[in-house]
């Protein structure tokens, strides 16, 4: 059988940080995090100011524009947390994309055009594919979509107007036979599904090839080239903890591996459910500062740095599950490694997402998981029929301290970041908060 196979284990994927003082490390500066467009001061959650769209100079998108100016300095500026009506999003997460015939799409580091929060990191040339991960988000009038390029994680945006920037791509590779239809994306991230170890070989084939390593059930791998179809195998070149070659995708109905994206349910036992996403930042909850290691686990790693209470960080990589810790790779003050999220029931970090709604606070939620209305100031929280105070009528309530699940979002709009959320089997829309005052706060049972 082609995935069981006895050989010297590989670095587990996982990370570090278990969130206490582990010997001595030298001290390091914070990080300079995006200044985050200031909150405004609310008196409760039945006020809900109007919205004025601030002007931003350039566009987040290379398409057209330049990587350079980042922008047409001739774009007319549409409102923040409105999508283009016109055009309809036609990507899928966990699926892949192609940039259209022109100029590049430009990757910024937040899915917004707004230079003080968002930072042009990389471009896709026209014609070139790309992972979707996770998406549609609406801000600044475009529907923007977090995708990983040549391992540049980060958000573009799909078109303006009437002309669409960014494509669909579906697999029309022919199969192999006695294979199942290919699921991974070229650039993008997989990983091993539930079962046996996965074979790592220096070619596609098993004839020919040698095992050069392997990649453990739940171990997540960066996709580096392919298909080749090889023996009756649907091959694809990957890299998994320093290790690059080739390893299939599943035999006769079975898959192997699976595509990941940012929606997939990630678990490790010991460990509380994520809430962190690839390509945005987080930060050290107070307390003691989070260990970097070396590699995605406590044993075989070395400490390479810390990042101190308070200390924001950006998230580089996908996560894994080693020694009952989920862990990141990040980037903290130019120190790259890997940082657990936290243990048990308790968080040692927490995701930041920058505020490009003015008037809402920093949203802490996460899609998938629950929420719960604050028993202070101890209203209820409306439930609305759209994302809008202006355009949704309210369908329900959440009364405070109740819990509820968080469906999908956030969307901008009425100068509120707002969750589709479902309570007491009906499903709507409801606001994060406002100004410096929550009305949601994240659940964990």
């Amino acid at each position: 059988m082609i995935r069981k196979f006895p050989i010297v284990a590989l670095a587990v994927l996982g990370l570090m940080s278990l969130a206490c003082n582990l010997g001595a490390i030298p001290a390091t500066i914070t990080p300079t995090l995006p200044t985050l467009i200031p909150a405004i001061a609310t008196t409760g959650p039945t006020v809900e100011p109007t919205f004025t769209s601030a002007a931003f100079s350039t566009l987040a998108s290379g398409n057209p524009t330049t990587l350079v100016t980042g922008g047409v300095t001739t774009f007319a500026t549409p409102a923040a947390g409105v999508c283009p009506v016109n055009l309809p999003p036609r990507l899928i997460g966990g699926q892949g994309g192609r940039v259209t015939p022109g100029q590049p799409n430009a990757i910024r580091t937040q899915p917004t055009r707004n230079n003080a929060v968002s930072q042009i990191i990389g471009q896709i040339p026209a014609g070139a594919t790309f992972s979707v991960l996770a998406g549609p988000y609406c801000s600044d009038g475009y529907a923007w979509w977090q995708v990983t390029y040549n391992g540049i994680t980060g958000w573009t945006p799909e078109g303006q107007d009437t002309t669409y920037w960014l494509e669909p791509v579906f697999n029309t590779t022919p199969a192999c036979p006695g294979t199942l239809p290919s699921r991974l994306v070229v650039g993008g991230i997989g990983r091993v599904m539930p079962g046996l170890d996965n074979a790592i070989r220096s070619g596609p084939g098993k004839t020919t090839t040698t095992v050069i390593g392997s990649i453990p059930a739940g171990g997540v791998f960066n996709i580096i080239a392919g298909p080749q179809c090889a023996d009756g195998y649907t091959w694809w070149q990957v890299t998994y903890s320093g290790v690059t070659g080739w390893t299939p995708e599943g035999e006769g109905s079975t898959y192997w591996l699976e595509p990941l994206s940012s929606s997939t349910t990630l678990d490790c036992p010991g460990s509380p459910p994520t809430r962190l996403v690839v390509g945005s930042y987080a930060r050290v909850n107070p307390g003691d500062p989070n260990v970097i290691r070396s590699g995605p686990a406590k044993t075989g790693t070395t400490v390479v740095g810390q990042i101190p209470s308070g200390g924001t960080f950006l998230i580089m990589g996908y996560p894994g599950c080693a020694d009952n810790l989920l862990w990141w790779k990040v980037n903290y003050n130019g120190t790259i490694g890997w940082t657990a999220e936290g243990q048990g029931n308790t968080y040692w970090v927490e995701p930041i997402i920058t505020s490009d709604c003015l008037g809402s606070p920093i949203s802490r939620l996460v899609v998938g998981s629950k929420g719960r209305v604050t028993t202070s100031p101890g209203t209820p929280n409306a439930l609305r029929s759209l994302p809008s105070k202006s355009t949704g009528s309210v369908i329900g309530q959440i009364p405070a301290g109740r819990t509820f699940d968080i469906l999908g979002g956030p969307q901008c709009a009425d100068s509120f970041r707002w969750w589709q959320v479902r309570y007491a089997g009906t499903v709507g829309w409801t606001a994060d908060g406002q100004g410096t005052t929550y009305w949601l706060e994240p659940y964990l049972p």
